[in-house]
């Protein structure tokens, strides 16, 4: 728990000794002010000294208040709007002419000089008071480490992250609270990008600090029950992947009210009943096999899509670009007839059957299940074959095609035993709007056996557009524009139901030569 300053005791105590004395002042001199401003004595004197014994009474309260302010906040709230009515009260006099502006001095130092310190006290007071941790006890306070949060905090379903981990990056999203109109915005973002964490093999989890049933109904408002949802009231998993309380401009800056605006008014989230910590701040992580390895805090509270890069840095690795010790593999190449090329690379896989003027090129990542295969088509028709050399394919197989725009794609597994399968995808000439197909073919010359085709789920095998800068396309303009390319991830379930020995890729580009 964060230390609470010192500066608050002091001010506290030193409003306690002048209202003590401002009090016995008036109880002792009641007519010494009205001869100081010039205006008549008060036929009742004792009303104006029961003012005093008032004002003396809450100096006694702000010196008990002092021991621990952010315990004690109602008196010094109480205060504070005692020291907001108080000079209404005078203006309104002043304006029907019952007091002189000379008394705007006893309102100066009565009132106004209190109004910052005391607003800072209140706000202080209710951040702390708002900490969970704050609220427990010394067991239930014990910190956990990023090992013990990746094992002890569980999904609805009982899942850690680092099981979930284990098997797949996790995409770890922490929300503010569930009446943020910003972490409405974060999970209505979160649905539809559904298409690019599923192409990257990511699994998002959201950390809430609302009860499980809460976080399941919210998960359910936006499409995304089928999400692991992890429950943190106590905010011990925050704290573990060191997610920090915002400052005051993180929480309340102009740029915080302006997109609180956009999101709740414009574009319609709105507002909830605060749930948890209002300080807490949000954050993304990428987790695999419970270590992380991509870390992206929110600047502020109105950074409501800190997963977004999350998902632009793995492409990122996948291209290599962030590391340089795996650059480009470009093999040296035999030639075996016209036309015809063959490429080992660093024993993995062999290319071959490469159409002259097109150039495939190789790409490691940091990961060892991850791989990329990039293509340049000069005349935009072509293809290749891609052989594994170990017993299986890697978990990731990328290829990015360097073409203006795609007409058709086609994945052909080399038959090892009666079937030929052959996945293919169409393609919008102007937006990229994708239909999928495969086609079972039997290989025996005058089998019998019908060729058999079904339509896929146009969703699965998405293929995404990247800049130069291998980040992906929200809006995407065909052709393409120099730099920019195709990026296919082929969906793992395809290599691991056959694991063919070899593949062979297709391509038509709708601007050939």
């Amino acid at each position: 728990m964060t230390p609470q300053p010192t500066w608050p005791r002091r001010v506290l105590q030193a409003a306690a000794i002048y209202n003590l004395l401002w009090g016995a002042w008036v109880i002792l001199f009641p007519n010494h002010w009205f001869d100081l401003t010039g205006i008549p004595r008060p036929n009742y004197p004792g009303i104006w000294q029961c003012v005093g014994m008032i004002v003396g009474v809450y100096g006694l309260g702000y010196w008990w208040a002092s021991r621990d302010f952010a315990r004690h906040w109602p008196v010094i709230a109480v205060g504070f709007l005692g020291k907001i009515f108080g000079p209404i009260g005078f203006l309104q006099s002043v304006i029907t002419g019952a007091l002189p502006w000379s008394w705007g001095w006893m309102i100066l130092t009565n009132d106004l000089i209190w109004w910052i310190p005391f607003g800072a006290m209140l706000y202080l007071g209710f951040k702390t008071n708002s900490d969970p941790v704050h609220k427990q006890s010394l067991t239930e306070s014990q910190e956990w480490s990023l090992e013990q949060a990746n094992e002890l905090a569980k999904t609805s379903k009982g899942e850690s992250i680092g099981q979930l981990s284990a098997h797949q990056d996790v995409l770890l999203v922490f929300l503010r609270h569930a009446g943020c109109t910003f972490c409405r915005e974060t999970l209505d973002e979160l649905s539809k990008a559904r298409l690019q964490w599923q192409q990257r093999g990511l699994l998002p989890v959201v950390v809430h600090m609302g009860s499980f049933d809460q976080g399941i109904q919210m998960m359910k408002s936006y499409g995304l029950e089928d999400c692991p949802v992890i429950s943190d009231p106590q905010c011990k998993l925050f704290r573990a992947y060191q997610l920090p309380r915002g400052t005051w401009n993180q929480l309340f800056g102009l740029r915080v009210w302006i997109e609180g605006f956009k999101a709740a008014i414009l574009k319609g989230y709105g507002f909830g009943t605060l749930v948890g910590d209002g300080f807490q701040m949000s954050g993304s992580f990428v987790v695999r096999k419970g270590q992380i390895i991509k870390t992206y805090p929110s600047k502020d509270a109105a950074d409501s899509c800190s997963w977004r890069p999350a998902i632009s840095a793995l492409i990122a690795l996948a291209f290599g670009i962030a590391v340089a010790e795996f650059p480009t593999a470009r093999a040296q190449s035999q030639e075996k007839s016209p036309g015809t090329k063959e490429i080992e690379l660093k024993d993995e896989f062999v290319i071959s059957e490469i159409k002259e003027g097109d150039r495939i090129e190789f790409r490691k990542t940091l990961t060892a299940d991850q791989r990329v295969v990039e293509v340049f088509s000069q005349k935009g028709i072509g293809g290749f074959k891609i052989s594994r050399t170990s017993e299986t394919w890697p978990a990731k197989l990328s290829f990015r095609i360097h073409t203006k725009g795609l007409e058709q794609v086609e994945l052909v597994f080399e038959a090892e035993e009666k079937i030929c399968r052959t996945y293919t995808g169409q393609f919008n000439s102007t937006r990229m709007q994708e239909s999928w197909s495969v086609t079972d073919r039997p290989i025996s010359v005058g089998s019998t056996d019908p060729v058999r085709s079904r339509e896929l789920d146009s969703k699965q095998p998405s293929i995404c557009v990247l800049d130069p800068s291998v980040k992906p396309i929200e809006s995407v303009k065909i052709p393409l524009e120099q730099g920019q390319s195709f990026l296919w991830t082929l969906p793992k379930e395809w290599l691991a139901d056959q694991n063919p020995r070899c593949i062979e890729i297709r391509w038509i580009d709708f601007f050939r030569n």
